[in-house]
């Protein structure tokens, strides 16, 4: 899996910046990876942004994107990139 850390927000507004959904995708070709997030900061309570609720995101090569926001202290953040690695794993097996 590969993951992309953002600093900047992902929301609903802005949505997802075209480069990093190129940068994503060329990472996930060029190793060869099934699955990818590129992960934002929860900078506020509001629920997740719509783009978040719809993933997995498939490429052409039927690669998994993920679009998501992880928790700023790192307890929660090691808990949530868990979640979402076993998860991801879990729905490749189906």
């Amino acid at each position: 899996m590969i993951i992309d850390a953002k600093c900047k927000p992902l929301n609903d507004r802005c949505g997802v910046d075209r480069e990093d959904l190129y940068q994503l995708n060329s990472y996930l070709t060029a190793h060869k990876a099934e699955l990818g997030a590129l992960a934002y900061p929860t900078l506020d309570q509001q629920p997740p942004p719509d783009i978040q609720q719809r993933n997995p995101w498939l490429t052409q090569q039927n690669r998994a994107m993920n679009f998501v926001q992880l928790p700023t202290t790192e307890s929660d953040c090691t808990t949530a990139l868990s979640t979402l690695i076993t998860s991801r794993r879990m729905d490749t097996l189906d």
